[in-house]
């Protein structure tokens, strides 16, 4: 599936920057040990210099360091050119989105002018209780729902746009949560997914973002793409 290739890339993405990250961290680098080295030899006892398989020691240990921190560079520059390529790879990708329909976690809706909005939602379990809520941006409750009892899976609900005296709300983005219960009164986990078609992609900072219906989506955010009816 897309959605698997999108999560893939930006774990590797996140690994690569980790490992990166890492390989730049040294506790002495080859300067340091041989300014130390040298200052030992300075401040040596005339009278017990340090024997020559001290020194051999010291100056194999600094070999060793010097080799170490070479590979280390050559990995770190090795790391960025992979971050860059999947970099590449994931802005590319994300072009190819634009005019496709897709789903994405999230819990904002879009409303527009006359129109509805569809959340699209899962159930990890059956719910003998399940209630939807609209807020608006400032987060006061519009309008609530009792769906009644829902079996576990993925499911649809759609908001008529109005509030509780049937009154339509001005377009905009609202928040929708739900609440389900079981039986015994316990919560139920529901995962909640914005739905909408790519009109763009944004750059920020050398990531890109889906722009669906005025909102920026993240693509590890993209669950299910499909083509546009």
């Amino acid at each position: 599936m897309i959605s698997e290739s999108i999560q893939s890339i930006l774990a590797r993405q996140e690994e690569y920057q980790n490992q990166a990250s890492g390989a730049r961290t040294n506790i002495v680098d080859k300067d340091g040990f041989l300014k130390l080295l040298i200052t030992q030899m300075q401040h040596q006892d005339p009278f017990s210099p340090m024997e020559n398989e001290q020194m051999m020691s010291q100056m194999a240990q600094f070999s060793s360091l010097e080799q170490m921190q070479s590979i280390n560079a050559n990995l770190a520059s090795s790391l960025q050119w992979d971050l860059l390529f999947n970099q590449t790879i994931n802005n590319t990708m994300a072009t190819s989105l634009i005019g496709r329909d897709v789903e994405a976690l999230g819990k904002d809706v879009v409303l527009k002018a006359g129109g509805s909005a569809t959340v699209k939602y899962n159930l990890n379990a059956f719910a003998a209780e399940l209630q939807a809520e609209i807020r608006n941006e400032a987060g006061d409750l519009v309008y609530s729902e009792p769906l009644g009892p829902t079996d576990a899976g993925s499911h649809d609900w759609t908001w008529d746009g109005t509030n509780y005296q049937g009154v339509r709300q001005a377009p905009g983005s609202y928040q929708v949560q739900l609440v389900a219960k079981n039986a015994a009164g316990e919560a139920v986990p529901v995962e909640t997914y914005r739905l909408g078609r790519v009109d763009s992609v944004e750059y920020v900072d050398g990531q890109a973002f889906l722009l669906v219906n005025g909102q920026r989506i993240s693509l590890g955010d993209v669950q299910r793409i499909s083509r546009a009816d």
